[in-house]
């Protein structure tokens, strides 16, 4: 539901490699579900990588998220694999 409303909206593209397609969006999400974690490749700015995993509270909920950033050219497809 929440990832429905967000979605509706007009949705803003900070760089060239910004995600706006809501079907795109959608299959990411599912994707970072799947995988534990997301990662943002210059989407919201040029030159930085960023990660990201939900942090769960008791009931399961998530209460809160680790994230991390890095210049995109240090991301090898070596560590992207990882």
């Amino acid at each position: 539901d929440f990832a429905g409303r967000a979605l509706k909206g007009r949705l803003a593209s900070f760089t060239n490699h910004t995600v706006t397609a809501r079907d795109a969006i959608v299959a990411m999400i599912v994707e970072a579900g799947r995988r534990g974690h997301a990662f943002a490749d210059q989407s919201y700015e040029l030159e930085v990588y960023g990660i990201a995993a939900p942090v769960f509270g008791p009931a399961e909920t998530a209460s809160g998220a680790i994230a991390v950033a890095t210049p995109s050219h240090r991301m090898t497809r070596e560590l992207k694999a990882f």
